[in-house]
Parts: structure tokens; sequence; C-alpha cells
């Protein structure tokens, strides 16, 4: 069962996460898109949501709340993939409570 979810566009980007986790001994979950994590069948036992940004910046609703909704559980990270992040981008991402890393 996935504790962690990547949501990136990117297939690099999912592999290196993925196989980062793995080393760890985390199980992780990897997909392309946000509606596709609020409809993934492991949704109930995953705590971190790994986004890209962009993803987040471009998604309408508040996706914390959505995929805590979904899982049934409102102890659910969502952490935005951003290196430097300005002040205009931290107000979008803020709206989704998603934590920069």
């Amino acid at each position: 069962m996935a504790s962690v979810l990547v949501v990136h566009e990117a297939a690099a980007v999912r592999a290196r996460l993925l196989a980062a986790f793995a080393r760890a001994g985390v199980t992780a979950a990897a997909l392309t898109d946000l509606e596709g994590a609020l409809d993934h069948p492991q949704g109930g036992h995953v705590r971190v949501v790994l986004v890209d940004p962009v993803l987040l910046e471009a998604y309408e609703f508040d996706f914390r709340t959505q995929i805590g909704v979904r899982a049934g559980s409102g102890e659910i990270t969502v952490i935005a993939l951003v290196a430097i992040a300005d002040p205009a981008r931290k107000r979008h991402l803020k709206r989704h409570e998603a934590i920069l890393l």
C-alpha cells in the first residue's frame, strides 16, 4: 500500500523519486495528474503527496482538502516540489496548504 504519492508530469522525475523511496523502504506510487491522485485505489493509506507545483497552480480547487475527504483522513501532507518560490507562487500554493520542498 502506497504511503506516498508522487504526482509529476515528467517520467524521469517520477522514476528518480520512486527509486529513492524504494531505497529507503518507503512504499510509493507515481501518477501524472492530480485527478489520478484523488482516484488512486490506495488513497486511504496515503500520508504524503509530493506534487509538481505547476500542477497545483493549474488546479482550480483546494487539493489537500479534496484528497483528505476522499481518503477519509485529514492527516495528508501535500508537498510542492520547488527549489525556489517567489511570493506569488507561495501565495498560490498556500491555497492547497502545500509545504514547499
